[in-house]
């Protein structure tokens, strides 16, 4: 799952958009060419020919006449994606949730980022991350291994109506750190994974001014000697606004202008389930409950000393449910809730990943107590 701080997003498109190390190939590789590390096409996969995995999905795109239609099987396949065969699990639950949703899958959710099934897709592309620059079966070595760094800029907005919102940013070189040593999906929206929190020890860098303009705000962040960005505070963006952020570039950093939204505060983001101190069975489902303005994703972590469980939910649909089988993998015991209102855009550029994100609202962290 990806947090404000380490997305892992580069946005390919293929009809379908997959978070994955690198662009897929634009044409379906013959099944003898694919490497070790690449899951192989099997008879149940869109393009084995059968009505197996994602057929369901396929042909609701061709009911609605999609742009997209006629990609999709390419689309789906984890071979002519290049997905690596340890992600190949993963890749299966995300194909296997659309095809649930087909019925009242849109074209619009099946373009671009999908807005279905987002914690499988998020899931899929962390898989694919993970080993960034590691040799494959093959020794062929992955091609995110050439990635140079990211460049971080995140508005916090504001808690309430009395303060303004902070701006932080940041450029490292390097490949991220990879805290989670292992990542298990649930086959919902969710994902356990066991983690420790590793420094992230990347030189900084500078990415040249970074300046965000709405109306008649401007304002400009300097690297100073230490290439470290001084946080803007007290900025008054009008709610609903989109922001540009102009990164002027340097240390092999290209130029960029992203615009982001920032959001309307209204409804504001609210966590009604479960309460502080509630005391949760783990042999039943959790329901989560909230409400939020419609943009970006909500993400709910629980954190139980090293044992974590992720989900992303849409603002829209006010809930989602944490299985009792993810649910067991916790030890029972005080456990920390928190949840997070967040948009983001991120792509690559030149081998260095920009994420701009607006963190729309947080709660203050409460705890259940699982048994």
């Amino acid at each position: 799952m990806k947090s404000h701080s380490n997305g892992h997003s580069l946005v390919c498109s293929l009809g379908l958009v997959v978070f994955i190390a690198g662009c897929p190939p634009t044409a379906t590789p013959p099944a003898d060419s694919a490497t070790p590390d690449v899951a192989p096409a099997d008879a149940s996969s869109p393009d084995g020919g059968t009505s197996g995995r994602g057929a369901a999905t396929c042909a609701r795109l061709r009911m609605l006449n999609c742009s997209n239609a006629a990609m999709c099987e390419s689309s789906l396949s984890p071979s002519s994606l290049g997905i690596p065969a340890r992600c190949a699990p993963l890749f299966d639950a995300f194909v296997d949730c659309l095809d649930r949703s087909a019925a009242t899958l849109t074209c619009d959710q099946f373009s671009m980022s999908p807005t279905v099934c987002t914690a499988e897709f998020s899931a899929v592309g962390a898989c694919a991350m993970s080993d960034a620059g590691a040799p494959s079966d093959s020794g062929v070595v992955d091609a995110s291994a050439s990635l140079e760094g990211t460049v971080l800029v995140t508005v916090l907005n504001r808690v309430n109506e009395s303060s303004r919102e902070t701006v932080i940013a940041s450029a490292r070189r390097g490949a991220e750190p990879e805290p989670c040593m292992r990542l298990q999906d649930d086959g919902a929206r969710c994902v356990y994974s066991t983690c420790s929190e590793l420094e992230d020890t990347r030189p900084y860098v500078s990415a040249g001014d970074i300046t965000l303009v709405q109306n008649s705000i401007r304002e400009t962040m300097s690297p100073d000697a230490m290439m470290r960005y001084p946080n803007l505070t007290d900025l008054d963006f009008a709610a609903g606004a989109t922001v540009g952020v102009v990164i002027a570039g340097g240390s092999g950093i290209p130029s960029r202008t992203i615009n982001l939204e920032i959001g309307t505060r209204s409804p504001r983001f609210s966590l009604s389930e479960p309460m502080n101190d509630a005391m949760v069975d783990r042999s039943s489902a959790l329901p989560i409950r909230w409400t939020a303005e419609d943009l970006g994703s909500i993400e709910i972590t629980l954190r139980n000393g090293v044992h974590r469980i992720e989900c992303q939910g849409s603002p829209r649909s006010g809930s989602l449910e944490i299985s009792s089988a993810l649910l067991m993998r916790l030890p029972a015991g005080a456990t920390t809730l928190s949840a997070t209102h967040l948009n983001d855009v991120g792509l690559i550029d030149a081998g260095w990943k920009f994420t701009i994100s607006a963190l729309l609202a947080s709660n203050t962290p409460t705890t259940i107590n699982l048994r």
